[in-house]
């Protein structure tokens, strides 16, 4: 069977991510052949590394980078690939990852104070737990009683505090009848709520609220001269609460986070009643600095600096906050003791290399062209940047450390392997710049469908859309607002080498991470811990700092085109003079060592691998300033609105193309590793169709899969890599009803049945609404009866044309088709299996002998021969089994699929494997892929009569319009046109547990370590 193609577009983490779980759902190398393009000579996107050996291997970096403890999918990524390395004969870094993180618990924000600044340490204490590692689902209950718990220490802690109604309150109708304070009675009232939250009634929200109200009063009802100096802790109390009121007021609870998103954080919380000296506070900037939360300016004032405007959204924010709070296990932060390019990218070369991954470096992707329909992407357009001389695979890394162990990449590329090497050192190329006049090698290579790539992963940055993603823009529903939605910022970052210690520098610990400070560089940490990997000829420096800020776009001043080559240098200079003149203004604030007599900066302080004497002003240019400006660098944003507008891993809208990076919509939705690891896994799992089950991936609830389920994998993945047997082009009109689960049960095999409804279902229920009395006037409840709910059927009116074996280029079959699918089928004989949802086709009638045998015999199929026809959009059904008649109307104007939200829906119904029945009794499954990606829908109006076999009895049926939501019991319907094709069948006896227990064995033992237990396939 061939290999399915897959190029993957980027070296960043969502695009290894990708290439790394498909690896891990093929480990024998029998399903993908993946190919990872990526521009210039090495890998990690915004987390690249260069290590520069005339400068004593010194990390340059694009910024800082810190994990926290509630990236689970990041460290359990790092913890399966570390033990991928040992399985390969590799040596993680440091052995090992609690050897190559280390834990800080407490963080430094900085106050504005009288004419300078103060810092605040807060302390954060470690939690119980590994990230990365199984963990209970946290819900948003739990998160209003952490919320609670933290105002109340935080309101202990503050002298002269007591939990006491204020003056006035009516103290009945809030507390009950208690004695309590309102935080007392609060606890009291989280305490008793449901842990589902959408099962919290709107009375409860409503009073808890108001108990909320008044315990932020109590809190903070204090006289304006005392205000002027407020207490850090009341700061964070009120925090907590407002949080806490905003979920409860604007329904939160019941939708989850994203319901508020459309807001901007400090707007929202302005509007829940927080205190504009809280919302000024280090506590609040320090969130928007964390984020690189600013997008638009006010105005522009001297050294470039422009006056940047908050921009995040509400509910984003807000879930970030809470996960960052509440939900981190080990250590609040983590340091890294080396690059990522050390702890992570080059792992994952090493490891996918291994495992048969290839790699193009040196590849600049141009264009990305769409098929003559608009449905898939045909051709990729590249520039070759460089050739090796021996015409093999460039080798990217170096070799660094103490002992040389420890793979690293260089900070340019290794000249001597390549042809074009001494021209592009001559001529000094960034061969990552956007504004590099490096031409490339002639001719320009183009990527082309079935040739080289079946399938697609974009994993570049999308500020370099509107360039690459044209076509996708202009003609893929979606493209253009996602685009315009999705804002990026571009960002600085100052590298400062010492020639004395921190302590020395004046920091008051030895490890130091910072935010809320002045721009352009309001964040840095002391990251000396990374120093043992450099390699120095003389006296070694003894600290080693990274600052980091937004670089806020100016109106006034936009990015030239690229053909501006100088662009780049300019605006290094420009920000380069914007830093020194921060340095010598602010730094002494952070470092009070820095300054000597007459305020005067140290620069002797400042390590210089020149080793100048004396020290002067030009020791700073001894460091590493940096921009990002190059539009795939560009950091990420989240601003208000933007996460509706963001597509997920699998539904871009293109039948063969899937999405990986942190502008995918993901459940964080913002830009950091965590995000771009679950973009990378959705992306595999799309590709593989599966479902990986994430932690942090929805507001609700966390779910593993069982090992038991990974059988089902096995099955799905051949499904999904099968040849294809068929394929043709339809146009087709379906019914979509709601029909009685009991009558639908009687379609089924043995072996099959329907999904249970989402809550669970009963035949009796008690009314409230009426009573009955017995002989002895006893009063008694009636009874009422619940029916039982319906279960979606679709009925598909079809005309197939050029219906032919999948290997033939042409010709083909016409024929009509009339058929009635059941999705959200489960098997109920075979554990394995009871997780993975099929659609199942009991009754399917054809105007083709020919197809009606291969229908039988190949794939199981219910099919019969009937007399079959059409009138324009009429249909009619002469067999022995029964009649039907339909007329059809359009009723609407054609789009796709994104276009009516009702019919995009139900794509995932049918998208579902098909399960049939062999003669034999074996259950045989195939995959009938319509390429509703890229298909014509529209809505239909109309009459259908149905009888024997579709129906119990005859009945006539109207279809409801579709420009309102159907109801409950509406049949509703819509036309489409599209390509499809459909798998070779693949015989899996589920029907029968016991003689397929050999295959369950197999697949349970092939999968389970490698996959910990965490795909679940259940759409």
């Amino acid at each position: 069977m061939a290999l399915r193609k897959i190029a993957i577009l980027g070296g960043g983490v969502a695009a290894l991510s990708a290439a790394f779980e498909l690896t891990e759902q093929d480990p024998q190398h029998q399903l993908f052949d993946i190919t990872v393009y990526t521009i210039g000579w090495r890998l990690g996107g915004k987390g690249a590394v260069g290590r520069d050996k005339e400068k004593g291997y010194r990390a340059e970096e694009h910024g800082l980078h810190v994990w926290t403890g509630f990236y689970d999918n990041a460290f359990e990524l790092v913890d399966r690939l570390y033990a991928a390395m040992n399985d390969l004969d590799l040596s993680p870094p440091f052995g090992s990852r609690e050897n190559a993180f280390e834990g800080l618990d407490r963080s430094v924000l900085m106050e504005p104070f009288n004419s300078g600044w103060t810092s605040w340490t807060i302390g954060i204490p470690p939690h119980e737990g590994i990230p990365g590692t199984p963990r209970p689902a946290v819900s948003l209950v739990d998160f209003l009683r952490s919320l609670l718990e933290c105002s109340v220490q935080q309101s202990q802690s503050i002298a002269g505090f007591t939990d006491q109604w204020p003056a006035g309150t009516q103290h009945s109708a809030v507390a009950a009848g208690t004695t309590d304070g309102p935080f007392r009675t609060a606890r009291a009232k989280i305490d008793i709520l449901p842990q589902d939250p959408r099962a919290v009634s709107p009375s409860d929200a409503a009073e808890l609220q108001t108990i909320l109200r008044h315990a932020r009063t109590q809190l903070c009802d204090k006289p304006p001269s005392a205000a002027m100096s407020r207490d850090p802790r009341e700061i964070v109390a009120e925090v907590a609460l407002t949080i806490a009121i905003g979920m409860l007021s604007d329904g939160v609870l019941w939708q989850g986070f994203d319901c508020i998103d459309h807001q901007e954080w400090t707007d929202w919380m302005r509007s829940n009643g927080c205190s504009d000296s809280t919302l000024d506070s280090a506590i609040i900037r320090g969130c928007y600095d964390y984020v690189f939360g600013f997008f638009g300016s006010r105005h522009t004032h001297e050294y470039g600096n422009v006056i940047p405007c908050r921009n995040v959204a509400a509910g984003t924010g807000t879930r970030i906050l809470l996960k960052l709070l509440f939900t981190y296990r080990g250590s609040f932060f983590y340091l890294l003791k080396a690059t990522m390019g050390e702890l992570l990218f080059a792992p994952l070369y090493q490891v996918l290399t291994k495992r048969h991954v290839k790699f193009e470096f040196f590849t600049k992707v141009e264009h990305i062209g769409l098929s003559q329909d608009k449905a898939s992407i045909e051709f990729i357009d590249t520039t070759v940047q460089a050739t090796t001389h021996s015409g093999n695979s460039y080798d990217p890394l170096i070799w660094i450390g103490a002992d040389g162990t420890i793979p690293s990449w260089p900070s340019h590329p290794d000249y001597c392997q390549l042809v074009q090497g001494q021209d592009l050192r001559d001529q000094r190329i960034d061969l990552e710049s956007a504004w590099t006049k490096w031409p490339g090698v002639a001719p320009p290579r183009k990527l082309r469908r079935g040739r080289d790539f079946d399938d697609v992963v974009l994993g570049i940055g999308i500020g370099a859309f509107c360039t690459i993603c044209s076509d996708l823009i202009c003609h893929t529903p979606g493209w253009r607002e996602m685009v315009d939605a999705i804002k990026t910022t571009a960002t600085v970052a100052f590298q400062a080498w010492t020639s004395v210690g921190m302590r020395e520098l004046g920091c008051k610990q030895d490890r130091t991470a910072l935010s809320g400070f002045v721009l352009p560089l309001d964040t840095w940490a002391d990251l000396s811990l990374m120093l043992p990997l450099e390699k120095w000829p003389q006296s070694p420096p003894k600290g080693l700092a990274y600052f980091v800020g937004s670089l806020v776009d100016d109106p006034l001043h936009p990015p030239p085109p690229f053909c501006k080559h100088s662009y780049p240098a300019r605006m290094l200079a420009r920000q380069r003079r914007r830093m020194l003149h921060w340095v010598e203004s602010n730094l002494h604030f952070l470092w009070p060592g820095i300054e000597g007599p007459g305020h005067a900066i140290r620069w002797e302080r400042f390590f210089d691998y020149r080793a100048y004497s004396p020290p002067t002003r030009r020791r700073f240019f001894a460091q590493y300033p940096r921009v990002n400006i190059n539009p795939s660098d560009r950091y990420v944003l989240s601003v208000p609105g933007s996460v509706f507008k963001r597509m997920e891993a699998g539904k871009s809208g293109v039948d063969n193309l899937f999405l990986a990076g942190d502008w995918v919509r993901t459940g964080i939705n913002a830009g950091c590793i965590e995000a771009s690891v679950m973009a990378g896994r959705a992306a595999a799992a799309a590709i593989a169709g599966v479902d990986i089950a994430m932690p942090n991936a929805n507001d609700f609830n966390d779910v593993s899969l069982p090992t038991a389920l990974l059988p089902a994998l096995d099955l799905l993945r051949k499904l999904a890599t099968n040849a294809v047997a068929g394929t043709g082009e339809i146009e087709a009109f379906c019914v979509v009803q709601q029909r009685p689960r009991c009558e639908l049960e009687k379609m089924l095999p043995d072996g099959l049945t329907l999904l249970e409804p989402p809550a669970p279902h009963s035949t009796i229920k008690t009314a409230h609404h009426g009573t009955s009395s017995d002989a002895e006037g006893k009063t008694e409840k009636t009874p009422e009866i619940i029916p039982e709910p319906p279960h979606h059927v679709v009925l598909i009116f079809a005309r197939q044309r050029n219906v032919r074996p999948g290997p033939l280029p042409f010709g083909g079959a016409h024929y009509l088709e009339i058929a009635q699918l059941i999705p959200d089928v489960v098997h109920k004989n075979a554990p394995s299996l009871q997780n993975v949802l099929f659609s199942y086709m009991p009754h399917l009638f054809v105007s083709s002998l020919a197809a009606t045998l291969i229908g039988q015999n190949f794939y199981g199929f219910n099919k019969q021969v009937a007399r079959i026809q059409d009138d324009n959009d009429s249909f009619s059904m002469r067999s022995s089994s029964g009649t039907i008649r339909t007329w059809f109307e359009r009723d609407g104007v054609p789009g796709g699929i994104d276009s009516y939200l009702v019919i995009k829906q139900l794509r995932d119904k049918l998208d579902q494997p098909l399960v049939g029945v062999q003669p034999d009794g074996n259950f045989i499954y195939s995959m009938l892929k319509y390429g509703l990606g890229g298909a014509v829908v529209q809505p239909i109006k109309g009459k259908i009569a149905l009888s024997s076999p579709f129906a119990h009895k005859a009945e006539e049926i109207e279809l409801a319009p579709i420009s309102k939501p159907p109801q409950k019991d509406d049949s509703w319907g819509f036309r489409f046109i599209a390509p499809w094709t459909l798998s070779l069948p693949f015989n899996f006896p589920a029907g029968q547990p016991s003689s397929s227990a050999r295959n369950l064995a197999r697949a349970t033992g092939e999968y389970s370590t490698a996959l910990l237990g965490r795909i679940l396939v259940r759409r």
